[in-house]
């Protein structure tokens, strides 16, 4: 989603995109093209055994960093374009893979927010708040340019736009509308142990709870089937369209620690955090420590209840002023700045 925001902006600047995915399961290659941008989609590997399984986040790659950057050599060379940028995003891939594609195009730029590995790089932003320079000291080259903190964080036009509203209208909070979003995906239904959480709850029945999914996600038909049974009022929407819109009008979020998280802070939208894997650990402790939103773990959803309680105006207020501080919605522009200078 954020390789797709920044693609939107640089695309508005005259650059032509494309992407290269594989076609795992559950993939989002449907939503690239529906925002009609190219995609070259890398095949499977089946049955693969990694020299390399002991690596975090490879199972994620589906093959071995080696095989990977051949696939994706192959398919720049079938593109037959000159490459002057290639954006990279993912966990399993560092500077091994990098300097494998080096040959085939112009300048690397990395996307990150775990600083635990090497990159051969050019430009690398980590849009975690708090994110410091010296955190990739070792990890990079001292002549790579370092995009680092909330200031960058890669969220489309649309949550600049709902912002001001968004904010004014938490001046008097009450919670009327819960949004629950654990991401496109959601593979271990996070969102259906949520909802059993909420209804065996002695919350008012007033509340609403909006629920969005991926149209890929496995637990979808069971989550659509589940809230026929509850007694609160829910919604389920499907590949949301206008998810700025959405969270400036809900009053609370319980969601995961992605990028989401960064759209809820740009529209001061106060949260329930809930730690969903280990890349989003740090995100979710800096900004539980900022007082920007209240943190559980998935062994803890018990305990949203007694958070929910126990939200009045004034932490209702607090949580919104602190999340609004860390991310004012301007990091696509500032990132497709300093892109475009290379």
């Amino acid at each position: 989603m954020r390789c797709l925001t920044l693609a939107e902006q640089l695309r508005k600047k005259g650059c032509f995109i494309t992407f290269l995915a594989r076609k795992h399961a559950g993939n989002l290659n449907h939503l690239i093209k529906e925002k009609k941008f190219d995609v070259i989609e890398l095949p499977l590997h089946s049955n693969q055994t990694f020299q390399e399984n002991r690596k975090p986040y490879l199972e994620w790659l589906g093959c071995e960093q080696s095989k990977d950057a051949k696939d994706c050599i192959a398919a720049i060379q079938s593109n037959s374009q000159i490459i002057d940028v290639l954006i990279v995003d993912h966990y399993a891939l560092g500077e091994q893979w990098e300097k494998a594609m080096r040959p085939w195009v112009k300048k690397i730029m990395v996307i990150d927010d775990l600083a635990d590995r090497k990159h051969d790089c050019d430009m690398l932003l980590d849009q975690t708040y708090g994110r410091k320079k010296g955190d990739y000291h070792g990890f990079v080259s001292t002549q790579t340019k370092l995009l680092m903190g909330s200031a960058f964080a890669l969220l489309r036009q649309e949550f600049s736009k709902w912002r001001n509203y968004s904010l004014s209208r938490r001046t008097e909070p009450e919670l009327k509308q819960i949004l629950i979003t654990m991401g496109g995906v959601d593979a271990f239904n996070v969102t259906g142990a949520v909802l059993n959480v909420i209804q065996n709850s002695d919350l008012p029945r007033f509340i609403k709870f909006v629920v969005v999914m991926g149209r890929g996600a496995p637990y979808l038909k069971h989550i659509k089937q589940m809230v026929k049974q509850l007694s609160f009022k829910v919604e389920v929407k499907v590949d949301e369209k206008n998810m700025a819109e959405l969270m400036a009008n809900s009053d609370l979020a319980i969601g995961g620690a992605g990028s989401t998280a960064w759209e809820r802070c740009c529209l001061g939208l106060p949260s329930i955090m809930i730690d969903l894997a280990k890349n989003q650990q740090l995100v979710a402790e800096t900004l539980s420590k900022a007082g920007a939103a209240l943190l559980v773990t998935k062994s803890e959803l018990v305990h949203i209840e007694n958070l929910l309680v126990q939200l009045d105006k004034s932490r209702l207020n607090k949580l919104s002023d602190s999340a609004a501080k860390i991310v004012n919605g301007q990091g696509v522009y500032c990132t497709t700045h300093e892109l475009l200078s290379l």
